[in-house]
């Protein structure tokens, strides 16, 4: 299983989705299921809101120390690269930039640059890699000193600041894929995303073994995907870039905050899995 070898310090299993086919598969079947929990959890926590969403049952609290980078020749099995490259030559439709910024001192670039040089060929073409050294308007742009990050999409709309590992690699595939169709889902909103005044960024701060933490970041995903560079989603690694975490005080993932150009000015919206409709509507309101 993809990232199956790497464990907690505490030699606690780390949680790996490939199962990336049982997890796409299920949301694919259960959408209209969970469209409806997700709803239902909204309502029910409503009454606890103050300051912020709070959605307790959506969120996990954060445990553990930071993961161990450990040494593999593969990332992937020969079982999870037949089902990715099933899936790209299914449902991929035109080809994907995805860019990898990499440092020095740098506790996962090589291990990210191993998942991505393993991924782009499954796709025949697909995938379009570049792997270069993250420079300081690259840090200034970013917020960070060091990778690695992803920018996946044309404008780099969707971000991974921090390794997509876990729970997270489903909706990795997922937010490929999507870029690559145009699917995402908010064609009645595109025009309005699109057309946003100003730059809006959703910061989703997840860790590699919340489950909620991916169905979070795939909304965001597709809202940035949606708005062609005017939404950014910026998926942080709490473990690899804790002061981002500390910074808003984060105890629980998925931790959303939500900041407008310039300066980026970040405020917690939800703990939590947000109910669709509302994040989009607060995005909308913010950007106008």
């Amino acid at each position: 299983m993809w990232i199956d070898k790497f464990k907690y310090i505490r030699n606690t299993s780390l949680i790996m989705s490939i199962g990336i086919k049982g997890k796409v598969d299920k949301m694919h079947e259960h959408e209209e299921e969970f469209d409806l929990w997700e709803e239902d959890l909204t309502e029910e926590f409503e009454e606890h809101v103050h300051h912020h969403h709070h959605e307790e049952e959506t969120a996990t609290a954060i445990e553990g120390e930071a993961l161990e980078p450990l040494e593999v020749e593969e990332i992937m099995t020969e079982e999870d690269k037949k089902y990715l490259r099933e899936k790209f030559a299914k449902e991929m439709e035109n080809p994907v930039k995805i860019v990898l910024l990499k440092s020095d001192n740098c506790d996962y670039c090589e291990l990210t640059e191993k998942l991505l040089n393993e991924l782009a060929p499954l796709a025949d073409g697909k995938i379009k890699l570049e792997v270069r050294m993250m420079n300081e308007e690259d840090k200034k742009k970013l917020g960070v000193d060091h990778g690695p990050v992803i920018l996946i999409g044309e404008h780099g709309e969707v971000r991974y600041t921090g390794a997509p590992l876990g729970e997270e690699g489903w909706a990795f595939i997922e937010t490929i894929v999507i870029a690559s169709t145009g699917n995402h889902g908010f064609e009645d909103w595109e025009e309005d995303l699109k057309n946003l005044k100003k730059t809006v960024r959703i910061e989703t701060v997840v860790t590699p073994s919340c489950p909620y933490c991916p169905y979070a970041v795939l909304l965001a995903n597709r809202i940035a995907l949606a708005s062609k560079g005017k939404v950014i989603s910026d998926t942080i690694e709490a473990y690899e870039f804790p002061h981002i975490a500390d910074k808003y005080n984060v105890t629980a993932v998925p931790t959303i905050i939500i900041s407008v150009e310039k300066p980026y000015t970040g405020e917690v919206f939800s703990i939590g899995v947000p109910k669709e409709v509302t994040l989009l509507k607060t995005v909308l309101k913010k950007g106008l």
